[in-house]
């Protein structure tokens, strides 16, 4: 009974690192955007993706204006708060404050949620508009995941099960 008590700890341990690692990921690229075979890759970040993007650029003589490339997505933004609070049951098990199975169900719920949702990034993703005629300045067609996203999605998971094993070692 003793080793599987230790072994949870790991576990849990394990879950966390992942945890924090995919959370971590919202400063690589999460979208990127390619209209061609020859045109230049852009890629955007999971911050610009989630809380929108500015760019100020220069036109004719002193004006500037401003594009938004993407505006604040609450569902992009929901993955990064699962994660949050699974990382933060996690703490509280590993601190002996929360001792029940219960909270690590909903652990590995937050865990394996939120990595599902990751993978929902460019159709979350809400794209800005120009200021004249309102059409989309980017099309998601020419749109698909980073390798931030991706690698954040499956170390989430990753994590989830990670805690459905210390659930089930427990």
């Amino acid at each position: 009974m003793a080793k599987t008590k230790e072994t949870g700890k790991y576990i849990g341990f394990l879950a966390l690192l992942w945890a924090v690692a995919a959370i971590v990921m919202i400063f690589l690229p999460a979208i990127v955007y390619k209209t061609s075979e020859n045109a230049d890759a852009v890629t955007y970040t999971g911050i610009q993706v989630t809380f929108g993007f500015k760019e100020t650029q220069a036109s004719v003589g002193n004006l500037k204006y401003e594009t938004e490339w993407f505006k604040f997505s609450f569902m992009n933004f929901l993955p990064y708060i699962l994660l949050i609070v699974g990382v933060a049951l996690t703490l509280l098990k590993m601190l002996g404050i929360f001792k029940s199975k219960l909270f690590t169900l909903i652990t590995a719920a937050c865990f394996i949620a939120g990595g599902i949702l990751l993978f929902f990034c460019v159709d979350f993703s809400i794209v800005g508009t120009e200021q004249i005629t309102e059409l989309p300045l980017l099309n998601k067609d020419y749109m698909s995941l980073g390798v931030g996203v991706i690698i954040g999605a499956i170390l989430a998971i990753l994590a989830g099960i990670c805690k459905v094993g210390d659930l089930l070692l427990s």
